[in-house]
């Protein structure tokens, strides 16, 4: 009971200092506990291999018994991007490869996930399954999903692969009918033929979206209805600016999703399995930095489009 006292008086002490306290300021204290266990992970797991790489990054790597490095400065990241060819696959090639492949996903993911979410938020009957169908491959392995449709299962999906490159001739035909600019004609037919990879790697997003429509106060959709708002109004109105701080979110993961999914990480574990470490770490070093180049790019330009809410 005595240590059970203590800690309540702890507690209001505590709450009595935190009501003093501005509330700018509480925020930042609360958002620096919560950024914390990352840091001290980053900082135990990740830390020294970071550092590790980029210090082999500029180094020749050798096993003799023992790491031998010797500095050759740039060398790797020039070989890197001029005559690095793996598989008759040339290493420059797939990472403009993977960047056309997230310029696609990124929107289509971004676009498709906030659409099913609001579907996923309205009541109807079985609504619990359709959700579950598309979390499946947030509960299970993506990567098992994959192998059993480019297996036998896929031979049946392929019998029909003519008629489909028909029907999608046909669309595009009717695209370019309509006078829509070759560039748009030609995401859109790449973003159909992907289908399977979008539904594929939005669960997660999907998740994000329909956990911050369910946070929306009711009483804004109410007062909206009473002034007579459609629902076209109250989407764009209340339901797009609430949800937009987790644009955010979903955009940091999508692009980490697609580059890990990307390519580049089979090239950097096959150079790796060559024991050529120097080189391998270059192209990690490579990939974090194309990463983050992405990520600070997009937050530069919708970080200030945010409808922050309090």
């Amino acid at each position: 009971m005595v240590a059970v006292n203590r800690i309540k008086r702890l507690r209001g002490t505590i709450r009595q200092r935190l009501a003093n306290v501005p509330y700018l300021t509480q925020k930042k204290f609360w958002g620096l506990v919560f950024v914390m266990p990352w840091v001290i992970g980053f900082m135990i797991f990740f830390a020294y291999p970071f550092v590790l790489t980029v210090y082999y990054s500029f180094h020749e790597v050798e096993l003799r018994g023992e790491i031998i490095t010797t500095f050759v400065g740039m060398q790797n990241f020039i070989n890197a991007f001029q005559s690095l060819v793996i598989d008759n696959v040339i290493f420059s090639r797939v990472m403009v490869e993977s960047l056309q492949d997230l310029m696609i996903n990124l929107p289509v993911v971004l676009i498709f996930s906030l659409f099913i979410a609001v579907l996923l938020n309205t009541e109807f009957r079985g609504r619990a399954y359709v959700r579950a169908i598309f979390f499946i491959p947030v509960i299970f392995n993506a990567a098992a999903i994959n192998i059993a449709m480019s297996g036998q299962f896929s031979s049946y999906l392929q019998a029909s692969n003519e008629d489909s490159l028909f029907q999608l001739r046909a669309f595009q035909a009717f695209l370019m009918e309509m006078g829509l600019g070759r560039g748009l004609i030609a995401f859109l037919i790449l973003s159909v033929e992907r289908i399977f990879t979008i539904v594929n790697i939005s669960g997660v997003q999907i998740l994000v979206f329909l956990a911050a429509l369910q946070s929306i106060p009711r009483h804004l959709y109410e007062a909206a209805a009473i002034e007579g708002a459609t629902k076209y109004e109250s989407f764009w109105k209340i339901t797009f600016p609430m949800v937009s701080p987790m644009f955010l979110t979903v955009i940091v993961f999508t692009i980490v999703s697609t580059f890990v999914n990307s390519p580049i990480t089979q090239f950097i574990t096959r150079v790796s399995d060559r024991f050529a470490y120097g080189m391998s770490s270059a192209l990690s070093l490579i990939f974090f930095l194309m990463n983050f180049v992405v990520l600070l790019i997009i937050y530069l330009i919708i970080r200030k489009s945010v409808f922050s809410y309090d």
